[in-house]
């Protein structure tokens, strides 16, 4: 299972019936900060991959021709790496 699905677990497990929107509200709350974090990075990629400034277009295009292969993917490898 993934992060989400794991506090996900977490929270259900530990309410009855009658506490679910509970646990779902503490499961929203513990989920919010990490997974903001990671809208976040996406948003400036996209942004960073879409513009259409020809000279920022030119420098990024610069840029990941010389940057590491590791560079590049450590960021999205800690990305599917999220700690609960």
């Amino acid at each position: 299972m993934g992060a989400g699905a794991d506090v996900l677990n977490d929270e259900l497990s530990r309410a009855d019936a009658r506490h679910v929107s509970g646990a779902l509200a503490l499961y929203e709350k513990r989920r919010r900060k990490p997974v903001s974090g990671l809208q976040g990075g996406s948003r400036a990629m996209f942004r960073v991959a879409t513009t259409r400034r020809t000279a920022l277009a030119a420098a990024r295009d610069a840029a990941f021709r010389v940057a590491p292969e590791g560079m590049l993917l450590g960021g999205i490898e800690r990305s599917m790496e999220c700690p609960i």
